[in-house]
């Protein structure tokens, strides 16, 4: 009996340390199950912070941009803390997502100056996610504030809206295009039948993309954002630009641009009688006597029926018996119509090098066309630059909305060659998401000729027919006079 009591004694025993040994080990599975769940998500946490941090960066960099591109004062945050708050800066969430993001914009890594608006800078961010922590920064000496969407893009379809109904860059036929420099989009490209390429693409304004048979740009150098870029209207230009016209309405500041240019003085003609050979300078041009009034006053022709409109009582180029030219110092001039056909006894000549001012042009001023009004424009004449270093000097600013500006190679241009010109046309007229917008149509060469625009085009929508070639002279083409665009980077990046 004893003998069996002990055994069944063993067995308890041993049944009761089985049970514990489980029990434990349960408990030690239990124990890591957890700290394995907590470290999931802690790291899930930390990353989600880190997402956040950079749209919070982002949101401050779309709110400088914004306040640039429509000529606003500067909106930066200044690096305050409030008491109430762990972080110096603006408070903000994402939509949809748990946590909280503190940014500041400074002049200084450490963020202890404010941003003043024209230096480099610095944006900074802290975000909290359940207790998790990350701070991305960016910027540095080369990160500040750039002029000149010329600079920036070769070819840029602006008009937002098109990202769901019309295409801002189409081809029409069998077009051939090829773009030497960045081009972008707030919405879609028709290719259609014909080709695009170019070195470098940016889609923007992705997350508004719906329905629509249009497609992006594609290629392997394509960047996307979500966000659509801003970009200043032709009269958000003018108030960025012209000091006096910064408060004024849209007609105020159309009206003033009007009573207010070099329309009378800043347009020239050759001196009669010169010699084959002459060149330009003070000495050898007079005034063209550009009407300040009267129907023809703010119209840029050379084709009045059977006639050559302005250009029929200029006097001739040198040597020439029927060449007549017109000349344009540095400058800004207002037009309600441009009608250059293709004529060979008529030339534009735009003096960007100032030859013929006495003392040049050191500031490299440019020569600005600003148009207004209502109707189609045509270009079909060569437009001749006196600084060979500058591809393009000439700046057209077609704020017509509704208005096509037609850049056509003219019929007269050597079969099979490359015909060229210089300039940059800027056409943005609507920031609304909607709107009659503006377009720039390009007609090229049929095989094997091409139309070469050494230059930029940017515009609500532009248009490609036949054979277009499009070559940005990058930074060559800032000027000080150019709308300042956004915010450019070369610096760096670092989260923690």
């Amino acid at each position: 009996m004893n003998s069996v009591r002990r055994q069944r004694g063993s067995a308890l025993v041993g049944a009761v340390a089985i049970a514990v040994i489980a029990a434990m080990s349960l408990g030690v599975a239990l124990a890591l199950s957890s700290s394995y769940n907590r470290g999931t998500y802690l790291k899930t946490d930390s990353e989600s912070a880190l997402l956040i941090a950079e749209a919070g960066v982002n949101d401050e960099l779309n709110k400088i941009s914004s306040a640039f591109a429509t000529g606003q004062p500067v909106v930066a945050t200044a690096p305050i803390k409030l008491a109430s708050e762990p972080y110096a800066g603006r408070k903000g969430e994402v939509a949809g997502a748990a946590g909280t993001y503190w940014v500041y914009t400074s002049a200084d890594a450490d963020g202890q100056v404010a941003w003043d608006g024209t230096s480099p800078f610095y944006i900074t961010c802290n975000s909290l996610v359940n207790g998790s922590w990350r701070r991305v920064k960016i910027g540095g000496p080369n990160y500040q504030p750039f002029q000149s969407p010329f600079a920036n893009f070769a070819v840029f379809g602006y008009d937002s809206a098109s990202g769901s109904s019309r295409p801002n860059i189409g081809l029409t036929g069998n077009a051939v295009v090829e773009i030497t420099g960045v081009t972008g989009v707030n919405g879609r490209v028709d290719g259609g039948a014909g080709t695009i390429t170019f070195t470098q693409g940016v889609n923007y304004n992705t997350g508004s993309y719906s329905g629509t048979s249009h497609e992006q740009l594609n290629g392997s150098k394509v960047y996307e954002k979500s966000e659509k870029l801003v970009l200043p209207t032709v009269v958000d230009v003018i108030r960025q630009t012209v000091p006096a016209t910064a408060k004024m309405t849209d007609v105020e500041a159309w009206a003033y641009v009007k009573a207010n240019n070099n329309n009378v003085n800043g347009v020239k003609m050759w001196r009669n009688g010169l010699k084959a050979g002459a060149v330009l300078s003070p000495a050898t041009i007079i005034s063209a006597n550009w009407p300040s009034s009267g129907g023809g006053a703010y119209n840029l022709t050379n084709t009045s029926g059977s006639a050559l409109g302005r250009w029929e009582s200029r006097n001739l180029a040198p040597g020439s018996t029927a060449k007549r030219t017109l000349i344009f110092q540095p400058g800004d001039y207002y037009l309600e119509a441009i009608n250059l056909d293709d004529n060979v006894n008529t030339e534009l000549i735009i003096d960007t090098a100032g030859l013929t001012l006495t003392g040049g042009n050191p500031n490299r001023t440019p020569v600005r066309f600003f148009v207004n009004g209502t109707g189609r424009d045509t270009l079909k004449l060569e437009i001749k630059q006196t600084d060979t270093s500058d591809s393009a000097g000439l700046r057209i600013y077609y704020g017509k909305p509704g208005g096509e500006f037609d850049i056509t190679r003219p019929s007269s241009a050597a079969s099979g060659e490359d015909w060229t010109t210089k300039f940059g046309v800027y056409a943005v007229t609507t920031n609304a998401s909607g709107g009659n917008g503006t377009e720039i149509m390009v007609t090229g060469g049929a095989s094997p000729g091409w139309l070469t625009i050494k230059g930029s085009l940017i515009a609500d929508r532009v248009g490609f027919q036949q054979r277009c070639r499009i070559i940005s002279p990058g930074d060559m083409m800032i000027r000080s006079l150019d709308p300042i665009s956004g915010v450019g980077f070369a610096g760096g990046y670092s989260d923690g």
